[in-house]
């Protein structure tokens, strides 16, 4: 993937250049967080599927949860489920809103303790 920037020298001249973006080298670095909603409900009343997706391996865990959980509850299962395996990833991408990744990392790192 690449970037184009643009930057000024003098006053009328404009230099232009293609700048690469690299993708992480470290497995679950950069992840995805989705949900899957609407569903019928399972026996233990889960209703949507939270996707995480890494970003380098294309691997994915799908965890059944309820479309009531408040986002204290999808940090808890996000720790239970996917940073004890892979450690906590340095971004974390959603097409939610902002408002869901700037809220989910607050109780994440209340959890770590910092």
């Amino acid at each position: 993937m690449f970037r184009v920037s643009a930057s000024k020298g003098r006053a009328s001249t404009s230099r232009w250049s293609i700048i690469a973006i690299t993708h992480s080298q470290v497995e679950w670095e950069t992840i995805t967080v989705d949900f899957i909603t609407g569903l019928p409900h399972t026996k233990k009343q889960h209703d949507s599927i939270m996707v995480v997706l890494d970003k380098l391996s294309k691997t994915a865990h799908f965890i059944p949860i309820e479309s009531t959980y408040k986002i204290v509850e999808i940090t808890d299962i996000f720790m239970r489920e996917i940073s004890w395996l892979h450690g906590i990833p340095r971004v974390v991408i959603s097409d939610i809103d902002v408002k869901f990744t700037s809220t989910f990392w607050k109780p994440l790192f209340a959890r770590l303790g910092t």
